[in-house]
């Protein structure tokens, strides 16, 4: 039997999560990404927040890196007037996208596209701005995918990235079921997003960092593992099943900001002129 590449499995990954939202909503247009309770009442979604508190470009073109199925895309580009491209390595994802796009979302055709692409493969100096929220954690080098959306800025242009970051070392038993459970090559550590610590790091001129942790509501670590628990004996019977094994993986990581070995970060890099 053929083995799965990282990509294929992260495709498998997000083509299950689609499936299972739409056996429970007539429309499946999660943003999987955090419930965050920010003071500003006005705001309730970090692409809100990126959209007032660093700004979309007006014009020019924005790549929503891990689209899902286009929400952010679409926030992004009734906003703006610039070109917006989303993509995700999950064609059903992408096939939901341009769905919701042209439906749910009543949005110009000429405005936004979908690709199903790895972040691997954007074009160099292509885009203004490029934002990825909870995509780059499935990258099968992180810092060489990093470095790929770096190079697809246009002198001047910003990334935002937003994701889970390991703090300082962890039980080595959750690191491994939450890599495992959501398909992952390694964690995301904060060493990882450093500039220093990056081949484009001459390409940086400005680096920023924004914690959100504290806006999550984090469940209690007993009820966070009776959750786990359950979801394990449901993969008893099923333990293929990539849906359960990531909700399983989520409460992992509830449990792993619990104990404070995690942290939602912005990471926001300003490429030089």
């Amino acid at each position: 039997m053929r083995t799965q590449s990282n990509t294929e499995r992260v495709s498998a990954l997000y083509d299950q999560l689609l499936a299972t939202e739409l056996k429970h909503k007539k429309e499946a247009m999660y943003p999987i990404h955090k419930v965050l309770k920010f003071a500003d009442k006005n705001i309730s979604d970090i692409y809100q927040w990126i959209h007032h508190y660093i700004g979309f470009p007006n014009t020019g073109k924005i790549l929503d890196a891990g689209c899902g199925v286009g929400w952010g895309s679409a926030f992004i580009a009734k906003q703006t007037h610039a070109a917006v491209v989303g993509i995700s390595v999950s064609q059903d994802e992408i096939s939901q996208a341009k769905h919701f796009h042209g439906i749910q979302f009543c949005t110009s055709t000429d405005q936004v596209s979908f690709l199903c692409q790895s972040f691997d493969d954007v074009p160099t100096k292509e885009y203004s701005f490029v934002v990825a929220v909870e995509s780059l954690k499935h990258s099968k080098n992180i810092q060489h995918s990093l470095g790929k959306l770096i190079q697809s800025l246009e002198p001047g242009g910003t990334l935002v990235v937003v994701e889970d970051t390991l703090q300082n070392k962890a039980p080595e038993e959750k690191l491994m079921s939450f890599k495992a459970d959501w398909q992952l090559t390694e964690v995301l550590e904060q060493k990882h997003m450093e500039p220093s610590s990056l081949n484009q790091f001459e390409n940086i001129f400005e680096y920023q960092q924004h914690d959100f942790t504290s806006m999550m509501q984090i469940p209690s670590p007993a009820l966070l593992e009776l959750k786990r628990m359950f979801v394990s004996c449901l993969l008893k019977f099923k333990p293929s099943h990539m849906g359960w094994q990531a909700f399983r993986g989520g409460f992992t990581l509830d449990q792993l900001y619990a104990s404070k070995h995690m942290k939602y970060l912005a990471h926001v890099y300003k490429r030089g002129l």
